[in-house]
């Protein structure tokens, strides 16, 4: 019996198949966990049954509210679904919303019949003040920073909350969810699963696509670095996990804390491998070979790096801060210093940009390959204009008709968001779906996801026509290109994956 349930949505096939640990529920159970509350996570990612598993709960308690995260796209699908499934159950159980979405169109989101709260940016202290309301009884709520809620049905706010010192929230209660789940979902990364941690927050630089400097405010904060090894040591001892995912916004950002945090873990002794999203080239770019040479020998082994795009004209468009030059640049020096693995990140799809910064991305795209057999570049992905950044005003300036109503919402996934940008026309749009369909064919990995040898076979073929067809900006007879044939992959993968962790639970 739980006093508050949590609900993680899923994410398509993007979050099946990168599954980390629920870090936001985790976050908001902190304080909860600390001070007693029985809290109970539902991750729809790893339990194809949450439906019985909520039902089941919900018949056997009341609990005092239950919390739903999603961000824009399909989890807004799943969370109404649940949403709905309690509504049905017991119409007085209090739903509240939390994440990005609902953050950025909190008015949007509340006016849902099946929603009662919406908690806006950080969660921590907001959730934490409203489940101890409700369970006092209070009506009122207007004390409460960061929250919307109804008020005789009509959207109430209170002022923003003041963002939280993350040295002085309390350790994430790991002990909520199966480490394991989520071990099995990221051995893909290393070969015993990864373990996620989060040592810092925000990002002061203004990405036009990034959601991040308006949710953090253009801030970041971080952990001290005796409290990250504390994190990496619960980490490894009580869960015997030899991999470690920064999952931080901008880990590199002070170069200097980042040394000491991993001097600290070398110190330790823990002999974990780590990965990190979210570096920046030019944080890297600063770096002398020996001083990369140095973040190899302290255990780092994937740096996973947002180009976007081979354009220069558009990486000034977008405010990334960043040369072309210094992209090719460090990726030399990766690959001839060491043997980390950098994971390149690309988008096409902007407003502006045309065949020809496309396909200076492809070319980029290739050349990285081709200068470091070591780099890992996954696929390009489509431009997703999300609420919250700086591109999503200007879209909307251009002419872009975004959803009236949550539900609407839902349906936006990656394939779909194109198909109402005003700026992309029928010829670019086809060109757009080759360029991305080619760009599955150059992952090196992609293999990998199969057991059948036929399938693997079939990959490692397509290999040097994909990699021809970005490197030459040859897209004709390509009858492979059709999203129906992405999501046919998709499917098998995910398929193949389920396999593998039934072989081996």
């Amino acid at each position: 019996m739980a006093d508050v349930l949590l609900i993680q949505t899923t994410d398509g096939f993007y979050g099946r198949s990168q599954m980390f640990l629920p870090m936001g529920l985790l976050c908001i159970s902190s304080l909860l966990d600390k001070e007693g509350y029985r809290v109970k996570i539902i991750d729809m990612r790893v339990d194809e049954e949450w439906e019985k598993t909520l039902l089941d709960e919900l018949k056997t308690s009341s609990p005092i509210c239950i919390g739903i995260t999603v961000k824009t796209g399909i989890q807004i699908l799943d969370g109404l679904k649940a949403s709905k499934l309690i509504k049905r159950h017991n119409k007085d159980i209090p739903v509240v919303w939390g994440g990005v979405h609902p953050s950025f169109l909190p008015e949007q989101t509340i006016i849902n019949d099946n929603i009662d709260f919406v908690v806006q940016g950080e969660g921590e202290y907001t959730f934490y003040e409203l489940v101890k309301a409700l369970q006092d009884g209070k009506r009122n709520f207007y004390d409460i920073k960061g929250l919307w809620y109804k008020d005789n049905s009509k959207p109430k706010a209170t002022p923003m909350r003041e963002l939280a010192d993350l040295d002085k929230l309390p350790n994430l209660p790991y002990h909520l969810v199966d480490i394991n789940a989520y071990a099995e979902g990221t051995k893909y990364q290393f070969e015993g699963g990864m373990f996620t941690l989060q040592s810092s927050r925000g990002c002061p630089f203004r990405c036009t696509y990034c959601y991040n400097s308006n949710f953090n405010r253009a801030k970041w904060r971080a952990m001290s670095p005796e409290r990250v090894l504390e994190e990496v040591k619960l980490a490894v001892n009580r869960y015997n996990i030899k991999g470690i995912g920064f999952v931080d916004d901008n880990f590199f950002i002070n170069i200097k804390r980042a040394n000491q945090i991993l001097e600290l873990i070398e110190k330790a002794g823990l002999g974990v491998k780590l990965w990190f999203q979210g570096v920046r080239v030019d944080s890297l770019h600063r770096m002398s070979e020996s001083e990369l040479q140095r973040l190899e020998k302290l255990g780092v082994e994937y740096l996973q790096i947002g180009v976007e795009s081979g354009s220069q004209k558009i990486l000034d468009f977008i405010k990334k801060n960043m040369r072309v030059e210094q992209v090719i640049e460090l990726n030399k020096k990766l690959g001839e210093y060491t043997n980390i693995k950098p994971i390149y990140n690309f988008m096409i799809g902007f407003p502006t940009e045309t065949e020809r910064d496309i396909s200076l991305t492809t070319e980029l795209f290739v050349r990285l390959i081709e200068d470091n057999p070591k780099a890992v570049l996954r696929y390009i992905n489509y431009l997703s204009v999300y609420p919250g950044t700086e591109i999503y005003d200007l879209a909307l300036e251009i002419g872009l008709k975004p959803p009236s109503r949550l539900e609407e919402w839902g349906k936006m996934h990656f394939f779909d968001f194109n198909k109402s940008y005003p700026w992309i026309s029928e010829k670019m749009q086809q060109r757009i779906i080759r360029v991305i369909y080619a760009s599955y064919g150059t992952n090196r990995k992609l293999g990998d996801y199969f057991d059948s040898k036929i399938k693997r076979l079939l990959v490692k073929i397509y290999y040097p026509m994909a990699k021809f067809r970005l490197k030459h900006n040859f897209y004709y007879f390509m009858p492979e290109a059709r999203w129906d044939m992405i999501g046919k992959i998709v499917k098998t993968m995910m398929g193949e994956r389920k396999k593998k962790s039934e072989k081996n639970p």
